[in-house]
């Protein structure tokens, strides 16, 4: 089971500046976050809602639900490691609030705020 993310090791000046590096991203209940085989953009942490991981199955509207996560995780991290497919589906299993940190940002926070890194 996939565990909230823990930022206590960081001050409140460092989780503002990581903050300031992510975009605010909502999703409907239903809506697909990422698809499996899709190139992945960014990762996310969930800060409102369930996400739900499927596998896609081959049969019609069937897919195998392998998990359902709470707000505080971070799901996508791959992308962010340089895996550019994503393996499963995520899915909004209610309304969904997320912040969202691309490849791109966190190249941008690598060579602003290294520390954060």
């Amino acid at each position: 089971m996939l565990k909230p993310v823990e930022f206590d090791m960081l001050t409140p000046e460092q989780i503002s500046k990581i903050n300031s590096y992510m975009e605010p991203f909502t999703f409907s209940e239903g809506e697909f976050i990422y698809r499996a085989g899709e190139a992945g953009q960014r990762g996310y942490i969930v800060d409102e809602g369930e996400v739900r991981f499927e596998i896609p199955n081959e049969e019609l509207d069937s897919e195998r639900v392998l998990e359902i996560v709470p707000p505080g995780v971070l799901l996508g991290e791959s992308v962010l490691l340089g895996i550019n497919e994503h393996k499963v589906n995520a899915v909004a299993n209610s309304p969904v609030k997320a912040r969202g940190l691309s490849r791109d940002a966190l190249e941008r926070m690598r060579s602003e705020d290294p520390e954060l890194t």
